[in-house]
């Protein structure tokens, strides 16, 4: 176990997790550990510039057995990642359909967000990331979902929700090499932070920044990907 650890990671950096067979890698633990489903326990993170994580942080965790709403669609599930984006504009084309100068105001600072926030192709962003993680129909029912079909729907909804800091436990799970190509790509230019658990060494390669070895109950830190972290540790030894 890892007894007490002060990790530091900026937003857009990707962070791999590395350790012995007997060290425990989950995030789940990590989560259970350190984190709450939204906010930090404690200083586990600091996000640059130097501004320690607190409440209002987001923390997305991929879970090797995610959980859906069964009583939902696959579509209806992956917009639950975009909920609050959803309700900006549902306001706006409510507003829009009942224009009056009353609510002129609150319609400029929606356009203001949904300007920032590249809302106006929301629908278009949604299609194309189910369509490269491959997810089931938008119509499907959650409860006919092979376990591979759920993941990939959770892990849409999560990318669609974007939070601080991502906690990915073996992502590649139940990906083919195209999907994979592209989770790589989008993980590269993702704009928070990212710890990555997984046996996959060439996603690493492919996505990670730095490596954090777990050993004898310490965290050490290496900057670079997989591969560099192997050379650093054998010239440490």
């Amino acid at each position: 176990m890892v007894g007490s650890c002060l990790w530091c990671a900026s937003a857009g950096e990707g962070v791999g997790a590395s350790g012995g067979f007997a060290c425990p890698l989950s995030p789940q633990r990590l989560e259970r550990r350190q984190l709450s489903c939204t906010r930090f326990s404690g200083a586990l993170l600091r996000m640059a510039p130097y501004q320690y994580a607190s409440d209002g942080v987001r923390v997305g965790y991929l879970a090797q057995e995610p959980q859906l709403d069964a009583n939902k669609t696959v579509r209806e599930n992956v917009m639950d990642g975009v909920a609050a984006q959803k309700a900006i504009m549902d306001r706006y084309n409510d507003l829009a359909m009942n224009y009056s100068e009353e609510t002129a105001d609150e319609m400029t600072l929606l356009q203001d967000q949904i300007e920032a926030q590249g809302l106006w192709d929301l629908d278009s962003k949604v299609d194309q990331a189910m369509g490269a993680l491959r997810c089931p129909p938008d119509d499907a029912e959650v409860t006919k979902l092979s376990g591979g079909e759920r993941r990939r729907v959770a892990l849409c909804r999560l990318l669609l929700q974007q939070p601080e800091l991502l906690l990915l436990d073996e992502p590649t799970n139940h990906l083919d090499a195209e999907t994979t190509a592209w989770l790589e790509g989008h993980l590269r230019t993702y704009p928070g932070a990212i710890l990555i658990v997984t046996h996959d060494r060439y996603f690493l390669d492919n996505v990670t920044g730095w490596i954090l070895e777990l050993d004898r109950g310490r965290g050490i830190p290496y900057e670079g990907n997989y591969s560099s972290w192997l050379g650093q540790k054998q010239k440490r030894l």
